[in-house]
């Protein structure tokens, strides 16, 4: 079988053509995010001396911090990297083959008649040859077959999900907004007859690697913080150390929402007024 991985920052996504030869994705049922089962999160973490990944990691981190791993895509290809959780030494090649692991697990749970996956993976553009060495490695490490062509550009493959809205000669640039990463990509397409042609000609692609939605919400947060105090239009101005506090509870409750944990009550035992007023107020605001 035939499979597609996105191999997120944030999170993996696998497609698959079924017996019909139509695409479908690949639904986790046990390790998918519990608000879409199709996103499998790219983290892991370390649970009674075994490594879970996805949601059951990202549930067993909100009390154990200390043992979680994610983004761990920002470090791929670089030499001497290695995170320590417990009594476990990670390195980023082997958490992107814990991840593909939970992704071959679940192919083989959902299609227990295939014998072989033959894996086709998207990579930033941005990724040296070293990131697409040990992507590879992690592939061929997680039993999925591979071959000289198992690696793409995400902009590439972006562009080729809507070659088929074309319907003449054009010039389309393609932005992939990721977790971690943005690519462009500039692609031409041409008639043939009355028919655009299948193949699409590259023109020009590049992207940053640290220029995804994790740092765009590390900049917000930086951006907030800076100011020195936050007027409220029925307290008056607050100091910045309260203001902090607001800017902290509304990134918990942020990421407390993207977990699947919207609605959570805060429960602090400070007495002061104004903290719970602050508490009260970060829980009502967005980013």
């Amino acid at each position: 079988m035939r499979v597609g991985i996105d191999l997120g920052t944030t999170n993996t996504l696998v497609s698959y053509v079924d017996e019909n030869g139509t695409w479908k994705l690949l639904k986790f049922e046990h390790s998918g995010r519990r608000e879409n089962p199709y996103f499998l999160p790219s983290c892991l973490a370390i649970k009674n001396g075994s490594i879970i990944v996805g949601q059951p990691a990202i549930d067993y981190c909100l009390e154990h911090p200390d043992l979680f791993l994610s983004n761990t895509k920002y470090d791929m290809g670089k030499t001497g990297t290695v995170y320590h959780l417990e009594n476990y030494a990670i390195t980023p090649q082997e958490a992107a083959q814990h991840i593909l692991n939970e992704v071959y697990k679940e192919l083989t749970f959902q299609f227990p008649r295939e014998t072989t996956f033959n894996a086709f993976v998207t990579v930033p553009a941005r990724f040296g040859n070293e990131a697409r060495q040990t992507t590879k490695a992690a592939l061929i490490s997680s039993n999925f077959e591979t071959d000289e062509s198992c690696l793409t550009d995400e902009p590439i493959a972006a562009a080729v999900a809507y070659s088929s809205m074309l319907t003449e000669d054009n010039l389309v640039l393609v932005v992939d907004i990721g977790g971690g990463t943005f690519d462009l990509s500039l692609l031409k397409t041409s008639m043939i007859g009355s028919v655009v042609t299948n193949r699409l000609e590259p023109v020009a692609w590049n992207g940053e690697l640290r220029l995804g939605g994790n740092d765009v919400d590390e900049i917000l947060i930086k951006k907030m913080a800076q100011n020195s105090t936050f007027v409220h239009k029925n307290h008056g101005a607050i100091g910045k150390n309260h203001y902090l506090c607001i800017v902290f509870f509304m990134v918990l409750d942020l990421r407390l929402s993207r977990l699947g944990l919207s609605g959570v009550l805060f429960l602090c035992p400070c007495p002061t007024p104004l903290f719970h007023f602050l508490l009260l107020s970060s829980q009502k605001s967005s980013i």
